[in-house]
């Protein structure tokens, strides 16, 4: 049998929390001091009950500046990665409303292909996408993203200082991860949205104005219509109108690659 006041306590946590994510979210949207009062008569609170949401969202690790004449100012986000956290961060109808956290993961800066992101000449980023199909139709797809934050360059091994970056590096600022991960899912959330309406071919155009693999050669697995896999080496010219890269191989051959391993062929 439940404790008498039970409820009322878990009434009174999710309470705090959705309260706590309202001050957030007025912080959030302004880049200067917030009026306490202003706060206070926006969400109808007390001026005792605005000070416990202002403590228990520095208790979670958001920086806040007070200032007696001009009110609080978000100055800091919380390091780690969480649901709680990001939950109030997030405009995405679907994608990011399940988080798992793992405290590390293994780096993919040490290898380059085409569908990793680069700023100025260097990695910023990686992606790796995995599909379940049965038949024709896609069952489901895994799509992994590594994206360098707040990394300093002496912080990368000496083989890669010169090969990739970072998001504080190229912006000469601290970044918060936060903020970040909100806006990366987001903009998912409207890619897929946008894929959803007018199919492929906005996804494609976007790929082919930013892409830095065509006209670059690649080595790839090959191995459509239930053939055996096999590696070809060559130029990358196009992506066709259903995804699949498409490389010019010796002789001048046009030949598709729908699935598996693409790299960079290294310029020696």
């Amino acid at each position: 049998m439940m404790p008498e006041g039970t409820h009322l306590a878990e009434g009174e946590h999710f309470a705090d929390e959705r309260l706590d994510a309202l001050v957030l979210e007025m912080l959030l949207d302004s880049d200067d001091f917030v009026p306490g009062n202003a706060l206070c008569d926006k969400l109808d609170l007390p001026r005792t009950e605005l000070l416990k949401r202002i403590d228990s969202l520095r208790a979670r690790g958001y920086s806040i500046f007070a200032s007696g004449g001009r009110g609080y100012r978000l100055a800091g986000l919380p390091g780690g990665l969480s649901e709680r956290e990001l939950s109030p961060l997030l405009h995405s109808a679907d994608v990011g409303r399940r988080i798992h956290f793992l405290e590390e993961v293994a780096s993919t800066n040490d290898e380059a292909r085409p569908n990793d992101v680069e700023c100025q000449g260097r990695k910023l980023a990686g992606l790796l996408a995995e599909l379940r199909t049965e038949g024709a139709a896609v069952r489901h797809a895994v799509l992994g993203v590594g994206l360098n934050c707040g990394t300093a360059r002496g912080e990368f091994p000496d083989e890669q200082r010169q090969t990739a970056t970072s998001l504080a590096l190229e912006r000469g600022e601290t970044v918060a991860r936060l903020l970040v991960f909100a806006r990366l899912l987001e903009s998912l959330d409207e890619w897929l949205a946008l894929h959803d309406l007018e199919g492929f071919a906005p996804v494609r155009e976007r790929f082919l104005q930013l892409s830095s693999t065509l006209g670059r050669r690649v080595r790839a697995e090959v191995g459509e219509g239930g053939k055996e896999m096999r590696m070809v080496e060559g130029d990358a010219v196009d992506l066709a109108e259903d995804g699949a890269l498409v490389v010019r191989v010796e002789g001048g051959a046009l030949v598709r690659v729908v699935a598996g391993e693409v790299e960079h062929c290294r310029v020696v």
